[in-house]
């Protein structure tokens, strides 16, 4: 017997060997997944119908609220004294009161604008009046200087008066003449600068008077009241005792409560199949035996944040109420909800049930004293239930966890990035 042959005897009979050692420990292994099978929980498989639900959670809302804003003219008003935020209201009930003190203040300072004018303009009528007296007088003693040279010269000779005095009479005349003249200029003319006067101190008393006007009907309308029945409801948490408020902006609602919708947010996970139509039930946070139909009205077209500081998105969606208890519906009170998608109809297994080896979904079937891996493929399914398309039949019985220790737990049917688990002595 050469050496080649005695090698290959040698190798043959180590894994000879090496086999029997194998399988050995594999009878081992098996035989304690036996015993241990008899510990491990099992659910049957049945084919069943299931309705898949979204939960969301809310508010309620009024169909049709009429928005309480500071009254009109108002630049920037503070809030002296509010209603109380979600308090019952009846038609002309005051809802909000404002602080009166700039009105006040802009009062006064257009009473005492309106009294300066009226003084001034009493003092300029005043001295018109005597300077046009004066004025007057000027005129008529310069026209009657130019009667007296006038007169005058008529009554002159050339021969008896010398040629001096008969310039100096001709002089006197035209300086009279330019007299006369100047007085009836001056005094048109002053008259004209005292109209002005007196036009610019009366657009000064309208002024006055005009922010007299506004000031009272400011203070005329301090108070907001309820335009007709409702339940007050605050537009955001800044409105309160002591804020600025300005024109246009809204203070709160007052909701017309006849017709109510609620307000509820879905994860942006969760919307996907959801239409306006889909039935949904929801109740009341603070009376949850009770439960109310509806069907989603509207989805918002894009996902947002609930909280600024928050970053999960939530599609908002309003539910048509099938019918308003106004006995019990109030707005601003939480609501959770549950829409309904289509039903789940096929083989159903808690989504537990399915783990991933090696790439693959699979279950554990119960077989006897153990169990045996069955590849599988997933339908639909809720966060809870998964369905079974193929690999398994009607009374099947699947195990909830492992028994052999080598899988992870599928995630919305989806592969599982969890590495499998080696297997010992493999």
């Amino acid at each position: 017997m050469n050496t080649l042959t005695k090698s290959i005897i040698k190798l043959l009979i180590t894994g000879a060997v090496l086999g029997g050692i194998v399988v050995g420990a594999l009878a081992v292994r098996n035989r304690l997944t036996e015993e241990a099978a008899e510990g491990i929980p099992s659910v049957a498989v049945e084919r069943k119908t299931v309705e898949r639900r979204v939960p969301a959670e809310g508010v309620l809302e009024a169909e049709k609220a009429t928005p309480i804003m500071p009254p009109r003219g108002s630049r920037r008003l503070r809030i002296a004294w509010l209603k109380e935020d979600g308090s019952a209201v009846e038609e002309g009930e005051v809802l909000v009161r404002f602080d009166r003190e700039e009105f006040e203040k802009s009062l006064s300072n257009g009473e005492d604008a309106q009294k300066s004018a009226e003084f001034k303009l009493a003092i300029e009528r005043t001295q018109n009046l005597g300077a046009q007296k004066a004025r007057d007088r000027s005129a008529d003693l310069a026209r009657i200087d130019l009667q007296v040279a006038q007169e005058r010269k008529t009554t002159e000779d050339d021969e008896i008066f010398s040629r001096n005095e008969l310039l100096t009479s001709n002089i006197d005349r035209q300086l009279s003449e330019a007299r006369v003249e100047h007085a009836g200029a001056a005094s048109k003319m002053d008259r004209a600068i005292s109209r002005s006067k007196v036009q610019l101190l009366e657009l000064e008393k309208q002024a006055a008077e005009l922010e007299i006007g506004r000031a009272n009907d400011g203070l005329s309308r301090m108070e907001v009241k309820a335009p007709h029945d409702g339940i007050f409801v605050y537009e955001n948490d800044r409105i309160e005792v002591g804020a600025t408020v300005y024109r246009g902006q809204t203070l709160g609602k007052l909701p017309l409560t006849a017709s109510m919708e609620a307000e509820v947010f879905v994860l942006e996970a969760d919307v996907k199949g959801l239409v306006e139509g889909t039935a949904a039930t929801f109740f009341i946070e603070s009376q949850p035996s009770k439960h109310y139909a509806a069907k989603i009205k509207k989805i918002d077209t894009l996902a947002k944040p609930r909280h600024e500081d928050v970053p999960i998105q939530y599609f908002t969606i309003t539910l048509e109420l099938e019918e308003t208890d106004t006995t019990v519906m109030k707005p601003g009170q939480r609501v959770r909800a549950d829409l309904t998608l289509a039903a789940l109809d096929g083989l159903i297994v808690p989504r537990q049930c399915v783990f991933q080896v090696d790439g693959d979904m699979v279950v554990f079937r119960k077989n006897g004293e153990t169990f045996d891996t069955v590849k599988v493929k997933l339908g639909a399914g809720t966060p809870g239930l998964v369905v079974i398309e193929e690999g398994l039949a009607d009374g099947d019985r699947v195990a909830t966890q492992d028994p052999f220790g080598r899988a992870s737990e599928a995630e919305d049917g989806e592969d599982d990035s969890t590495e499998p688990k080696e297997e010992s002595g493999s």
